[in-house]
């Protein structure tokens, strides 16, 4: 590998590609951005936009590392499809070569560059030769080419939404990380490096990057490389990374699916609530319905069992972060921003009540916002049909969150989707406020409002956004089934042509 030291040039490059990937899903406004970068440039230390935009509080740690990932998934991809170009144009390779890296920018497992070498078209010496002719073909990339050539491909990544495949860089890295052998933020200084030579048509494997700066031994490298089995798991067939999480059922790994590669979400559900009959019939119903299900808008589930004493459900693993946690870091949101993400929960809500399901928790916490810019509602955990015939909990017993539970739900009586209107409309007042509709001192007191006072009008709060939108609001919050939106397909266009005269 080449020296480590970054130049001003290469720094440019990496640093404005990131800065156009953040922008171009959505996260940052050009003036932030802009920002940002003048900040970059004039820093003695060269400190990477991404340090600078956690610094900043503009994005998060797992934000910025999530789009560094995906950066150098797609300059990875980009290195292949002129890989192939050249070896096109050499005829070295028949023209199907680039077709198909063409036609599958989003599919990061086909490789012009492996298949040529299996199939003999390619030895090694050959093989070198196109590297170095790929990486000098980038290097001579106007920026602007460049630029347009990787939101191209992140842009039919979007549209393809495939699951996730582990890359061998991701094996290595969260492998590492989920032994204890190097931090999360060590593979993110890693992750850096390596974007740096990614804009020079270069491509480094992470561990080779982890190992030149010391942060793993070349030993454990060889171990991580050989032993793929490292973190042993209790599911036959998924393959731990790492624990990403714990909540209140369950403890959740990345992991692998070994049969495809593709990336999950693996819940366990902690031994004391398998040996409780009520929680695990709620995790069993919740998972086996949550199995059916398929939308852009939900978070998928693959795969429900058990396995000896343990109870699992394998799921789409989502890289972002919570609603909430965006209001935590930015406050209220923006209201065109905040129009959008209840027009896309409501395209969610209206696919489950195709299929005669009820939500019942929306909320600001269970609204998912993607490093792709997707929005996923979440936790079908208290999910149930309407006919009552997989209910999660008892009929009559009122389940969710006090503050953004509607007035049917509240006294217990029938549900249908409603009543997630209404859940979505106390959410989004508190999306644009950054306030609760209702306070109280008790859980008690804030039900008491949901089934008896009007509906709140944000603009007291928020004098800046439209009439309209509190409009929008007010009529999701309509105390009577009867005066809010009966459809989604109504919610959404109402929305959509509201846009129109705000953007």
């Amino acid at each position: 590998m080449k020296s480590s030291s970054k130049t001003h040039s290469n720094l440019k490059r990496a640093e404005i590609l990131f800065a156009k990937l953040v922008e171009h899903l959505g996260f940052l406004s050009q003036r932030k951005i802009k920002k940002c970068l003048e900040l970059c440039y004039q820093s003695p230390e060269a400190s990477s936009i991404g340090k600078i935009f956690i610094q900043k509080g503009y994005l998060t740690d797992k934000q910025v590392m999530d789009l560094g990932d995906l950066l150098n998934k797609t300059l990875r991809k980009l290195q292949e499809v002129v890989y192939a170009k050249i070896a096109v144009e050499r005829k070295i390779a028949p023209e199907g070569y680039l077709s198909k890296e063409l036609k599958n920018l989003s599919d990061f497992s086909f490789s012009s560059s492996r298949k040529l070498r299996e199939e003999g078209l390619v030895d090694e010496a050959l093989h070198a030769e196109l590297l170095r002719a790929t990486a000098k073909r980038i290097q001579e990339m106007p920026l602007e080419n460049l630029i347009l050539a990787v939101l191209h491909i992140v842009k039919e990544i979007k549209q393809a939404r495939k699951p996730q495949v582990i890359s061998p860089d991701d094996i290595v890295g969260e492998r590492a990380v989920g032994l204890g052998w190097i931090s999360l933020e060590q593979l993110q200084e890693a992750q850096e490096r390596q974007l740096l030579w990614a804009t020079q048509g270069l491509y480094i494997p992470i561990g080779d990057i982890l190992v030149e700066l010391g942060f793993l031994d070349p030993q454990k490298y060889k171990q991580l490389k050989k032993d793929k089995e490292l973190l042993s798991s209790p599911i036959p067939g998924y393959s731990v990374l790492r624990k990403v999480g714990q909540g209140a059922m369950g403890v959740v790994y990345k992991a692998i699916f070994t049969r495809n590669g593709q990336e999950v979400a693996l819940k366990v559900l902690l031994p004391k609530h398998a040996q409780n009959p009520d929680d695990l019939a709620r995790f069993l119903r919740s998972a086996h319905l949550s199995l059916d299900l398929n939308h852009p808008n939900l978070i998928r589930t693959y795969d429900v069992g058990k396995c000896e004493n343990f109870y699992y459900q394998a799921m789409e693993f989502v890289r972002g972060e919570s609603v909430l946690e965006y209001m935590k870091r930015h406050g209220p949101m923006d209201e065109v921003i905040c129009l959008t993400i209840v027009a896309e929960v409501a395209a969610a809500l209206g696919y489950l009540n195709s299929k005669g399901l009820v939500h019942r928790d929306v909320k600001p916490h269970n609204i998912m916002m993607t490093h792709m810019g997707e929005i996923k509602l979440t936790d079908l955990g208290i999910m149930r049909d309407q006919e009552g015939k997989h209910m999660i909990t008892e009929r009559g017993i009122s389940i969710g969150s006090p503050h953004y539970i509607s007035p049917e739900q509240a006294m217990g009586k029938p549900v249908d989707i409603r009543s997630d209107f209404y859940s979505l409309g106390a959410t989004m007042y508190h999306m644009l406020t950054g306030e609760y509709p209702y306070s109280g001192r008790s859980g008690p007191e804030v039900l008491y409002h949901q089934v008896h006072s009007p509906p709140p009008d944000p603009r007291r709060k928020r004098p800046d956004i439209s009439e309209k939108t509190a409009g929008i609001v007010k009529k999701l919050m309509a105390k009577r089934p009867e005066h809010r939106f009966q459809r989604a397909g109504e919610l959404i266009q109402t929305i959509r042509e509201h846009l129109k005269s705000l953007t």
